[in-house]
């Protein structure tokens, strides 16, 4: 209704289908619905291809799971605000009005909330096969163990993580890894900052200590150097995760002067959310300043369809697991 279609809930004529729409040109278009609270790869690979037209419904639909709806030809509706709906010579791609359930009292239906849910998932994601400990989790997130304990617990609940053992989780990929990227913090500050501004040392980024917490590269630049098939031109901004805002405030108080006169921004700034991407850095080649763990160049990489289809086409190097 919110896109300008017609539907029925309850047709004339014999059916199984849940709702039928009423298309533009005066047919009819019959579909099923498979609905479901969020959808995985699996349970997507599972939908029968033989029964018509299917819409998938879902309270939350991830990013990577909508792109294989799309490529299979399935429509979806998305809880939080979107239809997609292609079929017949019609054509839907649209937000709509948000329609969640209503929320059972006193629980949280996000299963990746704060910064212990970004903490939690992203340490899970990091070592899939060797995951952290809650009270590392906890010490690298600056937070108690317990919050670390109930966002562990809400993956599971969510069956994006499977627990083992007591308190020992491991995650369900790609639909962690996918889930994440959906509330991926993705806020950055302009700075006047050059590449080589990174090596005064009353920024404290620490590019030449490696194992201290620091400022990490991530975004293109980060991906490029652990082997993401993108082209990038010399001027191409840097993306680098820094501890706090008191980093971000000392870049910006730093007005470097050029010999050209200019200030463009070629350096933006995000603050780690986790705790753990300014404290594990690593130096993919040896003239490489510091960079994120390939998990968190990879999330940044799912903010385009450009980024998108370098980030499929990329596989980590040796030690990393690849979990998208």
């Amino acid at each position: 209704t919110a896109v300008g279609l017609s539907t029925n809930l309850t047709p004339d004529f014999d059916s199984v289908s849940d709702v039928v729409v009423a298309c533009p040109d005066g047919s009819m278009l019959v579909m099923d619905v498979k609905a479901t609270a969020i959808p995985s790869f699996d349970w997507v690979a599972k939908l029968d291809a033989n029964t018509g037209h299917a819409i998938v419904v879902a309270d939350q639909i991830s990013a990577g799971v909508r792109e294989r709806l799309n490529n299979d030809g399935v429509a979806w509706l998305d809880r939080r605000g979107h239809l997609r709906l292609v079929s017949n010579g019609l054509f839907v791609d649209a937000d709509v009005p948000q329609a969640q359930r209503t929320p059972t009292s006193g629980v949280n239906q996000a299963p990746i909330n704060g910064r212990s849910g970004l903490a939690a998932a992203a340490a899970l994601l990091m070592r899939p096969d060797n995951p952290m400990s809650v009270s590392a989790i906890a010490r690298f997130a600056g937070l108690n163990a317990s919050s670390i304990s109930r966002a562990l617990a809400s993956l599971a609940s969510a069956q994006l993580a499977e627990q083992i053992g007591r308190g020992r989780y491991r995650p369900l990929v790609p639909e962690l890894f996918w889930a994440l990227a959906d509330v991926w913090p993705r806020e950055r500050t302009a700075t006047a900052l050059e590449v080589i501004d990174l090596d005064r040392p009353e920024l404290r980024a620490r590019p030449d200590e490696i194992e201290a917490v620091g400022w990490a590269t991530a975004g293109e630049r980060g991906g490029v150097a652990w082997g993401v098939p993108l082209a990038l031109t010399g001027d191409y901004s840097m993306t680098l995760y820094v501890p706090d805002e008191q980093a971000i405030r000392a870049a910006k108080a730093l007005r470097p002067k050029r010999s050209d006169g200019s200030t463009a921004p070629t350096v933006m700034l995000g603050v780690d959310p986790t705790g753990l991407i300014v404290s594990h850095r690593y130096r993919p080649r040896p003239e490489d300043r510091p960079a994120a763990h390939p998990l968190f160049c990879a999330l940044d990489l799912t903010a385009t369809s450009r980024d998108r289809e370098a980030l499929g086409q990329w596989t980590p190097p040796q030690g990393f697991t690849r979990v998208w």
